[in-house]
């Protein structure tokens, strides 16, 4: 049976006191970890680094590209636009192939990310579920279409994943 709870969390988050006593199912967001936990804050911070460092790389691609477009453009001799053309689509080549890497190195980490946050979420659960009749903790954002707040835990989980973070 699962117990059905209409109340908010308290000001005091201990594990006793947030999960009802006959509570089989609880679930917590996994956006809201991510979005206000340390780990998941430091994880997005080295995400958006990779983006930004990599979309400036190929920002510099595409100019130098413009400026093999621009030199083709006034090209005078067979040669010389034989020779410009070669650049240009091997620049737009590169850029293309820069794109889709970036594209996998950033799911890749994505992924890596996920998996370091599911590891610590996953490490506090077991800590505080210990010595409760828990039998299982859904994800707010995948698996539940309603629940009453009193079995969300997610305030729980932040608070003893953030005080166990290192602190910057």
């Amino acid at each position: 049976m699962v117990a059905i709870v209409m109340a908010c969390l308290p000001a005091d988050t201990s594990a006793q006191s947030v999960i009802p006593a006959d509570a089989r199912v609880l679930y917590v967001s996994s956006q809201r970890i991510s979005a206000e936990s340390a780990t998941g804050r430091a994880g997005t911070a080295r995400l958006q680094a990779i983006q930004a460092e990599r979309t400036a790389q190929i920002r510099a691609r595409q100019q130098a590209l413009e400026t093999t477009r621009k030199q083709l453009a006034g090209a005078t001799t067979p040669e010389e636009r034989t020779r410009l053309t070669l650049q240009e689509t091997t620049e737009r080549s590169d850029i293309d192939r820069a794109a889709i890497q970036m594209q996998q190195d950033l799911q890749k980490l994505q992924n890596e990310i996920s998996s370091e946050l599911r590891q610590k979420i996953v490490a506090v659960l077991n800590e505080v579920l210990k010595g409760t009749k828990v039998e299982m903790v859904a994800n707010l954002e995948t698996a539940v279409v309603w629940a009453a707040p009193g079995l969300d835990i997610t305030s729980l989980v932040l608070e003893k994943m953030n005080a166990t973070a290192p602190q910057p």
